[in-house]
């Protein structure tokens, strides 16, 4: 899984990941959420989410717009993920759960709400439950995207959540503004690889 405000290169990265691997011979595959795969719930919340116009809606509330994103998560994860995982194949997953909570968080939602929607979805990934987390950080954007106090923000929140997770998760941190893509790749890589080294 790999997450990071936007603009952070994790996208980047996921591609220059994927390419790593595939050449190296593993079987494996990326996802994005909620992802925009033509005629499915991810592409309409994306949609929703980037030109709420376009579906005759005026406006979205945070709350809401959160449920919509796990909506599209728990239907990503029964339609790929977790057939994907039991054919073997290794998933890269362009953003988790930590985005809904980030952004979320950022954007003012109100915390029990928004704690017992993450609680449905983490109870939902059950035994696909990942190996690894990617934390992609920088200390300013690639690509700014709105106010930069909002993207300090974001950046904040997802350090503290990495920090807290990182006590129950094998969670790795990947510098984009001291290592070039290819490099960034190689040590994703090098967990990935170490990953497989220790299961049995």
């Amino acid at each position: 899984m790999f997450e990071g405000p936007d603009g952070v290169g994790k996208t980047t990265l996921v591609r220059h990941t994927l390419e790593r691997l595939v050449r190296d011979g593993a079987a494996a595959q990326s996802l994005s959420f909620p992802g925009k795969k033509q005629g499915t719930l991810g592409e309409f919340v994306y949609g929703v989410q980037h030109g709420p116009g376009v579906h005759g809606i005026d406006y979205v509330a945070p709350l809401a717009l959160q449920a919509l994103h796990i909506a599209a998560h728990l239907d990503a994860i029964d339609r790929w993920i977790r057939p994907a995982v039991s054919s073997g194949q290794t998933v890269l997953l362009d953003r988790f759960w930590w985005s809904t909570h980030v952004y979320g968080s950022v954007d003012g939602v109100t915390p029990e709400p928004l704690d017992l929607l993450l609680q449905a979805e983490q109870a939902h990934w059950g035994d696909v439950a990942p190996d690894l987390i990617v934390l992609v950080d920088a200390a300013t954007p690639h690509r700014l995207e709105g106010p930069r106090d909002r993207w300090d923000k974001l950046r904040d929140v997802y350090r503290r959540l990495a920090d807290r997770e990182g006590t129950r998760n094998r969670v790795c941190v990947v510098r984009t503004d001291t290592l070039s893509e290819e490099a960034a790749a190689a040590q994703v890589v090098q967990h990935v690889v170490q990953l497989g080294e220790e299961t049995p």
